[in-house]
């Protein structure tokens, strides 16, 4: 695990490693308890909607600073784009025959 996630992880206590353990099961549709959503205790089911929107909300701060970093012109990388050199705007390709 690298270590700035190990260090971040490690902060957290042991209920709210469960709850984010469970909110990948959530995700992908598995419940806490057998049934259906009205069967779900309502804490719980309160828990899952609040990491849904904080996962929610950090994916759209990192969606738009992609944005802006492609909307200057560097692509997703954040670099300058390559110039090549020796080649003016108004250059012609020659046609092979």
């Amino acid at each position: 695990m690298h270590p700035v996630l190990r260090e971040e992880v490690e902060g957290f206590d042991a209920d709210t490693l469960a709850l984010v353990r469970s909110w990948a099961h959530y995700e992908r549709g598995h419940l806490l308890i057998a049934g259906g959503i009205d069967d779900q205790p309502a804490r719980w089911l309160e828990a899952m909607e609040l990491l849904t929107a904080e996962v929610g909300r950090r994916d759209r701060i990192a969606w738009e600073r992609r944005r802006r970093v492609s909307a200057a012109g560097y692509g997703d990388s954040g670099r300058k784009p390559m110039k090549i050199h020796g080649i003016g705007p108004g250059a012609r390709s020659k046609r092979l025959a």
